[in-house]
Formats: C-alpha cells, sequence, structure tokens
C-alpha cells in the first residue's frame, strides 16, 4: 500500500488489473471490471498528484461508483464509503460525537455504578466519537478512496460545507 510519504501512486485502467470473472470483494459482493476513457484516467491522475478530491457528475448509472471501486482495486487502496441522506450533515462524514452515551455514562460514574477500571475509558472524550469516512481517510497514513454516494440527495450545503472543511484545514 502507498502512504502520503511515498511516491504517488498511478491509475492505468488496465484491463489486465481488473477483477477476473466471478471474484468478489470482502463483503461478498461480485466485482466487475471498469474500463475508463482516457481523459478519466487522466483525471484521476491528476487528482492523485495534486492531492485534491476529485467530483464526478453525471446520470445514474453512467459509472461514477464503479470507478471509485475500480481505481481502489487497481491501486490496492482501502475504500470508504459514505452514503449521503436527506438528513445527513457535513460534519457527519467527519465524525459523530455521541453525546447522550456521554452523558449516560456521567450519570452513571456519579452514583458509583460504573467500575472503577472504567472511569479511565468514560474520562476520555475520544471513547464518544465515531469517525466518518472522511474523519478516517484523514486520520489514516495511508491513502484512501472516500466514495461520497448520492450526494445530490444530501441537505443543499454539503458541498458547500466540505469544500469550507477543506479549506479551512489547509489554513
Amino acid at each position: 500500500m502507498e502512504t502520503l510519504n511515498n511516491p504517488k501512486p498511478e491509475y492505468t485502467g488496465d484491463p489486465a488489473l481488473q477483477p477476473q470473472p466471478g471474484e468478489r470483494d470482502s463483503k461478498g459482493q461480485l466485482l466487475y471490471p471498469y474500463l475508463p476513457s482516457r481523459e478519466l484516467i487522466e483525471a484521476v491522475n491528476l487528482a492523485i498528484y495534486l492531492e485534491r478530491p476529485l467530483l464526478l457528475k453525471g446520470e445514474p448509472g453512467c459509472g461514477k461508483t464503479r470507478l471509485a471501486h475500480a481505481v481502489a482495486y487497481e491501486l490496492n487502496l482501502p475504500l470508504r464509503v459514505w452514503a449521503v441522506k436527506s438528513t445527513t450533515r457535513a460534519k457527519d462524514g467527519l465524525y459523530i460525537y455521541d453525546t447522550v452515551a456521554r452523558l449516560r455514562d456521567a450519570q452513571l460514574a456519579a452514583t458509583g455504578i460504573i467500575k472503577p477500571e472504567d472511569i479511565p475509558r468514560i474520562s476520555n472524550p475520544e471513547t464518544y466519537v465515531r469517525w466518518g469516512p472522511l474523519g478516517n481517510a484523514f486520520r489514516s497514513e495511508t491513502l484512501t478512496v472516500v466514495l461520497i454516494d448520492e450526494i445530490d440527495k444530501g441537505v443543499a450545503l454539503l458541498e458547500r460545507r466540505l469544500v469550507r472543511f477543506r479549506e479551512v484545514s489547509e489554513e
């Protein structure tokens, strides 16, 4: 696997590097070959080189999702999928903080119901953080393909907030 400190990988779209007939992923899903155009290969490699996201727009079924799977497969990179819904908030892709669990544990600790050995765990705020696909990708030392699926079905401001997050994180 490539890391952020190593040379950047190059996506070729080579048919020889595509899944074989009948091959399945780790979740048991059937994998299919994907044969991209030369322009799309160049766009993927430019995004990799510039360390910028590649945002694809197109009709349903045109291959946007399959491209993400193909790039991850060929380059042997982890693929994280963020399925956006109408209730999705921009920060959900980064993390979700479970305030209810934190409050519950604090109340249990105050009553003495929590075992003493659990106190360090519940005292650590990270215990209550569930990292989203973007958060995991940003935290990873390994290059990661992140597929934001169905972004058009999410809240109207989601794309702008993601761009703003990227700008703020680079300052």
